[in-house]
C-alpha cells in the first residue's frame, strides 16, 4: 500500500510534502497541445489552466479578476493560472474537478464519478483519497456499466467523499445525494459495508442528519455547523405568507421568530448583473419579514468556512434573546 501511493506521487509530480516538484513549464497562449499536457500533469487535480480553458467553460475576465484579486488564483505566466489552496472559492473548486476529469487526469474514481453525477463536492478535496487507502476496490455490487466502463454508484460515491469530512462537510455530499435521487437505507448500506476503514466512524450519524430538502451546498454545510456546535435544529425551506403571499426561507425557529438564509453562489447567480438583481429582491424580502416580527440573519461562504465560531455564537445570541 505504501508503494502504490509513493508511485501515484511518482505519476502525479509529487514530492513527498504533496508539493510539486515536476518542470513549470510557462506557456503563452500559442502553446502546443504537448506543452500543455506536460503542465497540467504537474499540478494536482487541474489547478493550473489557461485563458482558453475558462472561454470554453464560459467562464469571464470578471470571475477571473475577482480571483486574482482575492488571492484564489495568481498568474504564472500569460494567459497561464495556478489556483491557491489557501483561499477556497467553490466556483474554482468545480471547475478545477470538471478539468481534470476532461483532460483524463483524475486518478481517483470517487472526483469523476462525482462529476458525472453531479454531486455537490467538499470545498476542499480529502488528501486521503490520494492515498491507496482512498482508492480501495469498489465492491461489484456498488458499480454499475457507464458507457462500457465500471462506475461505482452515486450512493457508494457520496459516502465515499463524506467519511473524510467533519460532519459539515459529510453532509454536503450526502444530501446531495438525496436530492439526486439516493435512498437513505443505500446509502446506509454502503456505511455499513465500509465499517472499520479510516473515517467512517461518522457516517451514520451523518446519515441520519442528512435531508433532501438542502437546496445548496452551503446550506448542508451550515447546517452540519448546526449540528456541530449543538444549536437546536431549525425547520427547513420553513414557508412565511407575507402581505398575501408565500416566501420560503432556507432555516427558521418558528416559535423564536427567527430566520435563517444562507446566501451561496447558486442563489445570487454569476453575473453582476444577477447579483444585483437578487441582493435587492433580498433585502426587500428580508424588510417584509422583519417588518412581520421576524429576526433575519445571513451569511455567506465567508462566515463559516474556514472560521465558524463566531456565526455560531451570534446565531446562540439571536435565539437566546427569544
Amino acid at each position: 500500500m505504501l508503494n502504490g501511493a509513493r508511485s501515484l506521487r511518482k505519476r502525479r509530480g509529487e514530492g513527498r510534502s504533496g508539493s510539486s516538484t515536476g518542470r513549470r513549464v510557462p506557456l503563452s497562449d500559442g502553446a502546443n497541445g504537448d506543452s500543455n499536457a506536460a503542465m497540467h500533469s504537474a499540478v494536482p487535480f487541474a489547478r493550473r489552466f489557461t485563458n482558453d480553458d475558462l472561454r470554453a467553460l464560459g467562464i469571464g475576465r470578471a470571475t477571473l479578476r475577482r480571483w486574482l484579486e482575492t488571492g484564489a488564483v495568481r498568474r504564472v505566466a500569460h494567459g497561464v493560472y495556478e489556483s491557491s489552496t489557501r483561499v477556497p472559492d467553490p466556483l474554482l473548486d468545480k471547475i478545477q474537478v470538471r478539468l481534470a476529469v476532461e483532460r483524463g487526469a483524475v486518478l481517483v474514481p470517487t472526483l469523476a464519478a462525482a462529476s458525472r453525477y453531479g454531486l455537490w463536492t467538499p470545498r476542499r478535496i480529502p488528501t486521503q483519497l490520494l492515498s491507496a487507502d482512498g482508492r480501495r476496490v469498489v465492491p461489484s455490487e456498488f458499480t454499475h456499466a457507464v458507457d462500457g466502463r465500471a462506475v461505482q454508484t452515486l450512493e457508494w460515491t457520496a459516502v465515499q467523499l463524506a467519511r473524510w469530512q467533519p460532519m459539515h462537510g459529510a453532509l454536503v455530499s450526502l444530501d446531495s445525494a438525496l436530492r439526486l435521487g439516493a435512498s437513505r437505507a443505500a446509502l446506509t448500506d454502503v456505511a455499513v459495508r465500509m465499517r472499520g476503514w479510516p473515517g467512517s466512524r461518522l457516517l451514520r450519524r451523518a446519515i441520519d442528519h442528512a435531508d433532501a430538502r438542502s437546496e445548496s451546498a452551503l446550506e448542508s454545510w451550515s447546517r452540519g455547523l448546526l449540528i456541530v456546535h449543538g444549536l437546536p435544529m431549525p425547520e427547513l425551506q420553513f414557508e412565511v405568507v407575507l402581505d398575501g403571499m408565500r416566501s420560503r426561507c432556507d432555516f427558521a425557529y418558528p416559535q423564536q421568530r427567527v430566520i435563517l438564509e444562507a446566501d451561496g453562489e447558486e442563489k445570487l447567480g454569476g453575473t453582476l448583473e444577477e447579483r444585483k438583481r437578487a441582493d435587492y429582491l433580498w433585502h426587500r424580502r428580508q424588510g417584509r419579514l422583519q417588518k412581520a416580527g421576524y429576526i433575519v440573519v445571513r451569511w455567506g461562504w465567508k462566515e463559516v468556512d474556514p472560521d465558524h465560531a463566531a456565526w455560531a455564537q451570534g446565531i446562540r445570541s439571536v435565539l437566546s434573546r427569544r
